[in-house]
């Protein structure tokens, strides 16, 4: 299998393992994931079943900040706040 099959399938194992103790623990129920899923995928405005956050002003040298790698390209300046989730 490719690398990359083997690396999504593992994801949504994850995924599907880390919704299924959330679902026992708490209340949440699977229209709740589906509006936040939603709500998330919106926060560039468009309905694509992605989460594009749009790039961030660097402080240091006003330059935009590539979400990707984390840091900024022209300075290197690397926020502080960076999510797990934004580093996959």
């Amino acid at each position: 299998m490719l690398p990359l099959v083997e690396h999504v399938e593992r994801l949504a194992l994850l995924c599907e393992a880390m919704w299924a103790l959330i679902r026992e623990k708490t209340n949440l129920s699977e229209e709740d994931l589906s509006k936040k899923m939603t709500e998330l995928d919106l926060e560039d405005r468009v309905i694509d079943n992605k989460h594009n956050k749009p790039p961030m002003d660097c402080p240091e040298c006003g330059s935009k900040v590539c979400r990707k790698f984390g840091r900024c390209l022209f300075c290197g300046y690397k926020p502080d706040n960076t999510s797990a989730f934004e580093t996959i």
